[in-house]
């Protein structure tokens, strides 16, 4: 048994139901093509990305520690909202 399945849009659901009455007898030669459901899954780039990014670990930060970084950084200015 072959199974075909379709995306019909809601306004061309009834006029490919009276198409589908009207055949009595339709044979399709199919060819070996593999199923959506049997394929591989590979992953779209935008979900590769999106794993890489929250999987993604760095024992060694490129700056240290941030708070101790932006001290330094800053400490020979003054800003205005510092008493």
């Amino acid at each position: 048994m072959k199974h075909i399945t379709l995306r019909v849009p809601e306004s061309k659901y009834n006029l490919l139901l009276q198409f589908l009455k009207s055949i009595t007898y339709v044979e399709i030669e199919t060819t070996d093509v593999q199923s959506v459901k049997d394929a591989p899954k590979v992953p779209d780039e935008r979900q590769r990305m999106i794993d890489y990014i929250m999987n993604y670990q760095n024992d060694n930060p490129s700056f240290g520690d941030a708070v101790e970084w932006q001290s330094r950084e800053r400490a020979d200015r003054e800003l205005p909202f510092q008493a």
